[in-house]
């Protein structure tokens, strides 16, 4: 019994061992200032790694003239010169250099190194330190010198400096540093002294962090997914028999409330009566980590049902093959219920590594014979996991095109398709007068997460020119949509409208309608047509009431007179006043005498069929046609 216990418990560790190992990966990273003349300042990175600039504090560079042409460095500020009875080092005079790991990971710096002589004098002092203290409160010595020592630094030769298996964990947010303290020990003022440095170089390793991940395909308007964490999504893809035709509404039997859901449908809007699932009909979704990432996935939801019918069987497939040669049976054959949709939620325990793409299939069936009408109702296709490998991005945004333009406001919005893998924190749009508007412009905050989002932007000032777009914040950073100019108006103005052309003219009736395409910086309250039979007609003559608001409507005018020449208008109205669209003129139609044509067989009528003289009736004839 306790051998067997003990194998148990092996198992058991081998396993947690492993899946630690899946959870957290590690990558290497270095950051290399050469410090030449064509390097100079600025690192090289390899890695998902930042470094900074090396930054000088009551320092400068000279020139690029020390030993193998490295980098001189002196005191700033003082004529080059160093001051006399200096025997410790300037906590205010020092060379900095520094490296932090990319959101959402963390960093171990395992060894650094670098390169460090003396020019013009024997006696140049350096105490150098390494921290993750940013004031150096707390720090740890590279290279020290004491009060009672003469630990100078070598004249005209580059010595390195290293230390390695440091093991320092640098969590994210923070940063490594390496500070280098010169000073000249001198009873004179020493004038010409420099410290030259070459190769600074900091490496270790980048511990990714497992992130919350997570794709949903909503299907309530068009194929696009939702992603958040470190995930490429594919738009929702259908087998050759099936088709999405649009959306609806459905109560949901699991959580009580009614519920958008997409549509689809057989191509051929039949279906046949199958027993089993059926390799023909499916509905796939399909997500894959990042380059160099895992995607633990840990499972699944749904909302599914039937429209019109209460015959639909479904299962759930998931594999990571396009062709589900490996398919694996999540939920076989279960009835869905008529008119309404439940949730589904199943958990998986599967790794998808670099390259892979976990795919997710529904295949619907109907036990029944139907025809058309017969839906299939889907929404909020979800997979969840935890994704590792990779740093997040800053996130992609897209700006909504202006609209609603007023004196002192307009609406906006945009769109974050994807959240560059770490969680979107804020989000909204930014303007400003003069370009370029950033968060340090005027902003507003519309919520956090992936998704579309709208916009109200007060506070503006009338007739003036505003640049607008959108932004959204995640750990890496804040990215911006595309720039969108508009001015605001000077004051409320009459609605801006199109008429139609006049279509489907008869005796006593005929159509228009209208485009409303500016609101004028107020609500339209009432839109339609006017007309009159002596020209620029407007509300106080005949007209329709086509709705409010802005967009496209269609009217009909009816009660007209034969043979009468007409003039017609769109009108739009808010508070200002009725906005006109141009003036279109037609004439009805006088009744056309009445037609009776012949049918015979033997040729001796008008036509030998009754659908050869259906066919010949001329369209929108205004008399009577008698076959």
């Amino acid at each position: 019994m306790k051998r067997k216990n003990i194998f148990i418990i092996s198992l058991l560790v081998a396993y947690l061992f492993n899946l630690s190992a899946i959870k957290a990966q590690t990558y290497p990273f270095s950051a290399k200032w050469d410090l030449s003349s064509t390097t100079t300042k600025t690192a090289a990175t390899s890695g998902p790694v930042t470094a900074a600039d090396e930054k000088f504090v009551n320092t400068e560079v000279n020139q690029y003239t020390g030993p193998n042409s490295s980098q001189r460095v002196r005191m700033a500020g003082t004529n080059n010169t160093w001051p006399a009875n200096i025997t410790y080092q300037f906590d205010t005079v020092y060379v900095q250099f520094s490296v932090k790991p990319n959101a959402p990971n963390k960093m171990i710096v395992d060894s650094l190194s670098l390169f460090i002589a003396a020019t013009s004098t024997s006696t140049m002092e350096a105490n150098i330190y390494y921290s993750t203290d940013s004031t150096f409160a707390t720090s740890t010595k590279i290279r020290y010198v004491d009060a009672s020592s003469n630990n100078y630094v070598s004249r005209d030769l580059l010595t390195q400096v290293f230390m390695n298996n440091l093991n320092v964990e640098v969590p994210e947010g923070k940063e490594f540093y390496i500070r280098i303290y010169p000073w000249v020990e001198s009873s004179s003022i020493a004038t010409g002294k420099y410290i030259a440095l070459q190769n600074v170089f900091i490496s270790g390793k980048v511990v990714s962090v497992a992130t919350p991940s997570s794709v949903v395909w909503p299907l309530t308007s068009d194929a696009s997914p939702v992603v958040s964490g470190l995930l490429i999504a594919q738009n929702v893809t259908y087998s050759d028999s099936m088709k999405y035709y649009g959306s609806t509404n459905l109560p949901n039997n699991t959580t009580g409330q009614t519920e958008k859901v997409g549509a689809i449908q057989t191509v051929s809007k039949v279906w046949s009566a199958e027993s089993d699932t059926v390799s023909y009909l499916y509905i796939q979704f399909a997500a894959s980590p990042k380059t160099g990432g895992t995607f633990d996935v840990d499972s699944v939801t749904l909302n599914i049902g039937g429209w019109y019918e209460s015959q639909f069987k479904a299962s759930l497939m998931f594999s990571k093959s396009p062709d589900f040669s490996d398919g694996k049976i999540l939920i076989s054959d279960k009835t869905l219920p008529g008119n309404a949709v439940e949730k589904w939620k199943v958990t998986i325990d599967t790794m998808i590594q670099s390259g892979e793409t976990f795919y997710l299939r529904v295949y619907p069936y109907n036990t029944h014979a139907v025809g058309w009408a017969k839906l299939i109702a889907i929404s909020n296709v979800t997979i969840y996991g935890k994704t590792s490998g990779v740093t997040a991005d800053p996130p992609t945004v897209t700006t909504t095109n202006v609209s609603y333009i007023s004196t002192t406001f307009v609406m906006s919005g945009g769109n974050v398709p994807t959240d560059g893998g770490a969680e979107v924190t804020e989000k909204g749009v930014v303007w400003n007068t003069s370009g370029s508007p950033t968060v340090s412009d005027g902003k507003t905050i519309d919520g956090s997460g992936s998704g579309l989002f709208t916009s109200r932007v007060i506070g503006l000032n009338p007739n003036t020119t505003y640049y607008l777009r959108a932004y959204a914040t995640n750990k890496a950073g804040t990215a911006y949509g595309e720039e969108k100019t508009f001015t605001t108006l000077a004051a409320i103005i009459p609605p801006t409208v199109t008429t139609t052309a006049i279509s489907s003219i008869m005796v006593t009736t005929a159509n228009s309608g209208g485009d409303v395409t500016e609101w004028g910086g107020d609500t339209v309250k009432i839109r339609g047509i006017c007309w009159n039979t002596t020209g620029n007609p407007t509300i106080n003559d005949n007209k329709t009431t086509d709705g409010s608001g802005l967009g496209v409507f269609t009217s009909s005018l009816t009660g007209l007179i034969q043979n009468t020449k007409y003039y017609v208008r769109a009108y739009a109205t808010n508070s200002a006043g009725t906005g006109y669209g141009d003036e279109i003129n037609f004439t009805t139609q006088s009744p056309s005498p009445d037609i009776t044509k012949i049918v015979a067989k033997d040729g001796s009528g008008d036509y030998t069929t009754v659908q050869a003289a259906f066919d010949a009736v001329p369209d929108n004839y205004t008399g009577k046609w008698t076959i």
